[in-house]
């Protein structure tokens, strides 16, 4: 619009005193970016694009946000990353943890250029899975025709219009690095409740007093994309202080944060790592399977961190009541 049209305007509504309408303003999203857990590489430079955004908390006490049929979620990849034209391309609207859409998909994907669009078809809101789930909260991209740009933060901006329901926006912060580092992530397909998804959360599990966690199955890969075998883990003399051992070698660590006065607590293993099918991943993977059992005399929240040495971390949540 040019400054004349746009004095036009303002001048015709001093002359008549009619209150300008407002236009809907977007609510803004806290959205973060994170690497995909099904995969070593999904944001490493010249692999394929593969990470998460989470635009609502994660806990599932907290509901995510409900999108009713015509909703429409749009993602757009800066230019720096190349869409090859391959195809492959696919988004997952999950619940907060790895593996957890409602199937069938109750939406289409469009891939135009750069900007990918999911729109429902059906509804999904908090509850649409039959379980009691908190509904939307993330997208998986799986981009099989882009390829990551050089190191680097980009920015990937998020939009959400959930028509009558309003409209959201937000910018998420992706971190491109130059090489596959160790990489350790929670995955669902170990914890029960699937096939077909969505399997139970293993990221957070709320539990009664006396009662063990879900078996809980880690990804585990070296650096450079390399399934990490016959990894385990192995107590300390510090009671909340595990070791990630390869052979004679320290790897990595796990610590507990547990609420006061637990002291009997335990994280154990069913074995070493080994290969483990990856329904959708493209690489060879470890596995190595988790149960932590709390103390059964002690509630509260414990919190489990796992770390690889040069590599990533993740977190566990178990709220014992």
């Amino acid at each position: 619009m040019s400054r004349t049209s746009f004095l036009s305007i303002v001048l015709v509504a001093a002359v008549t005193s009619t209150p300008p309408v407002a236009l809907a303003a977007d609510t803004p999203l806290d959205v973060s970016v994170s690497g995909a857990p099904i995969a070593p590489d999904g944001t490493t430079s010249g692999a394929v694009t593969d990470f998460v955004l989470t635009f609502a908390d994660r806990d599932p006490s907290v509901d995510g946000l409900g999108l009713p049929t015509g909703s429409t979620i749009t993602v757009d990849l800066p230019a720096a990353f190349v869409n090859t034209g391959a195809g492959g391309d696919n988004a997952i609207i999950l619940q907060g943890w790895p593996q957890s859409p409602i199937i069938p998909f109750p939406y289409t994907i469009a891939v135009n250029g750069n900007q990918v669009t999911l729109a429902l078809t059906s509804d999904f809101m908090p509850g649409s899975d039959g379980e009691g789930g908190p509904g939307p909260k993330q997208v998986h991209l799986f981009l099989g025709g882009f390829v990551n740009p050089s190191p680097g933060w980009y920015d990937i901006p998020l939009a959400i219009d959930t028509g009558a329901g309003g409209s959201y926006c937000g910018v998420g912060r992706v971190h491109i690095i130059p090489h596959a580092r160790p990489s350790v992530n929670i995955v669902s397909f170990a914890s029960g409740g699937g096939p077909p998804p969505p399997f139970n959360n293993p990221v957070y599990q709320d539990l009664g007093l006396g009662e063990d966690g879900l078996l809980s199955r880690l990804f585990v890969w070296e650096a450079g994309s390399v399934p990490m075998l016959d990894l385990d883990l192995s107590p300390t003399v510090i009671p909340n202080l595990y070791r990630f051992v390869q052979g004679n070698r320290t790897v990595g660590h796990a610590w507990i944060a547990a609420p006061p006065g637990a002291s009997d607590y335990m994280l154990t293993t069913t074995g070493p790592s080994v290969i483990v099918p990856n329904p959708v991943g493209l690489v060879p993977t470890g596995g190595l399977d988790t149960v932590f059992i709390p103390d059964p005399n002690v509630s509260g929240e414990y919190v489990i961190t796992f770390r690889l040495n040069n590599g990533n971390s993740q977190q566990q949540s178990f709220l014992v009541l």
